[in-house]
């Protein structure tokens, strides 16, 4: 589920920067380091942090896909500010938000929200077959 998830966060960052270099004309600038960009704050953030937020959810009863999917996007935040971080950007401002440097690592985090969640989901499913 995870690997699966990873990479479709990086086809959802390449997606993103096509569809930005055909609109703006912007070119990959960071294309060639998106696995040491994303693999770590992936790996040791955002998998702890969506099996926390996973198990948080079915300990309170509320396994809802859609909430658990935008809980999901949301703490995608995190490690895109990691990946700027080690990209060597350090100050942030309000304009930082929406660069368009920023939008595929946005991509990138909402789409291995998506399909976390749906394999979540289907663990679910597949926890509830098993008990009735």
């Amino acid at each position: 589920m995870s690997i699966a998830s990873y990479f479709t966060g990086v086809i959802s960052y390449l997606g993103m920067q096509l569809l930005l270099d055909f609109i703006y004309g912007q070119s990959f600038e960071y294309a060639e380091n998106l696995i040491y960009l994303t693999a770590t704050s992936f790996l040791f953030i955002v998998i702890p942090l969506y099996l926390f937020i996973h198990y948080l959810l079915l300990h309170f009863n509320r396994s809802y896909f859609w909430l658990r999917t935008l809980i999901f996007i949301f703490v995608g935040i995190i490690p895109t500010f990691i990946a700027f971080f080690l990209m060597g950007f350090m100050m942030y401002t309000s304009s930082f938000f929406k660069t368009t440097i920023m939008i595929p690592f946005y991509a990138f985090f909402a789409g291995t929200a998506i399909v976390f969640s749906i394999g979540c989901w289907a663990n679910n499913m597949k926890a509830l077959k098993l008990t009735i």
